[in-house]
């Protein structure tokens, strides 16, 4: 499925429309927020427009996965799923973690604008456990190519993932650990003036160890 931003800027218009009678962007964000309130803690969540290339939004990793989880267990899902490009095969995806661990196993999407690049979806780690993420990296100071491969270095280590977990949180140490530990990026200035974050919650715990099929 495509992502284009006029789309997703209407189709917010249209939600305020549909349940209050008022069109504007403003009616269809207070919709949403009310709706999302009540699935998770949107504290610090601020969305000002529905493209989200507002430079006054403000979602955490922390939202992103608590959003998904949510989409996991909605009569949705499925089709929701779908919608994501997959690393390796499709979309803006198509080119991401190509012949790597994570290859056909990572739905997400990307978003990214001027010194940001971020990824969120699910990754279908080779233990046969789903995982939701979200991985946000601002102000970098590498070319948006090397951030990709750092990038494709904590992707295909939750996919490589076989013990487990439940819960984790892993700021820039984690992130530099990860790729320090390959040959490929040994140098790590990026990290002294990015700052990074990633979430991810293993949702095969959350059902009482009921396995979700990687299809699903």
């Amino acid at each position: 499925m495509r992502s284009v931003n006029l789309f997703a800027e209407h189709m917010i218009s249209l939600i305020g429309y549909e349940k209050t009678g008022n069109g504007s962007t403003e009616s269809g964000l207070t919709v949403l927020d009310n709706y999302w309130k009540t699935k998770f803690d949107i504290h610090g969540m601020h969305v000002n427009d529905g493209s989200g290339l507002s430079r006054t939004n403000a979602i955490s990793a922390t939202n992103f996965v608590a959003l998904l989880i949510e989409m996991n267990k909605s009569n949705n899902s499925k089709a929701f799923v779908n919608s994501l490009p997959v690393a390796g095969v499709s979309g803006t995806l198509r080119s991401l973690c190509k012949g790597q661990t994570a290859h056909n196993r990572m739905h997400a999407k990307s978003g990214s604008m001027r010194r940001i690049k971020s990824y969120s979806g699910y990754i279908n780690a080779i233990s046969g456990k789903k995982y939701a993420f979200a991985l946000i990296v601002n102000n970098h100071s590498c070319s948006s190519s090397t951030l990709t491969r750092k990038m494709e270095v904590v992707f295909n280590t939750i996919a490589a993932i076989s013990l487990n977990f439940s819960c984790h949180y892993f700021g820039p140490k984690f992130f530099q650990t990860s790729i320090r530990s390959t040959d490929h990026f040994r140098h790590n200035t990026f990290f002294r003036k990015s700052r990074s974050c990633i979430y991810f919650y293993d949702i095969w715990n959350i059902f009482d160890n009921h396995e979700i099929n990687s299809g699903n």
